[in-house]
């Protein structure tokens, strides 16, 4: 498996783009998307609580 993180610096913050490849199976790839997303989601909710609160 392979996993590339990109930080691009954006005008009013930073965007993340996030592959991840070469899963065994379909079946493996599509629990990995879901794992992610809510990975990704959680995060999001601490960086701007972080951000509200300065």
């Amino acid at each position: 498996m392979l996993i590339h993180m990109e930080f691009l610096d954006r005008d009013e913050g930073t965007d993340m783009v996030f592959t991840q490849t070469r899963f065994s199976t379909d079946e493996s790839r599509d629990q990995h998307e879901g794992g992610w997303t809510g990975s990704f989601a959680s995060l999001a909710d601490v960086l701007n609580d972080l951000i509200q609160e300065n």
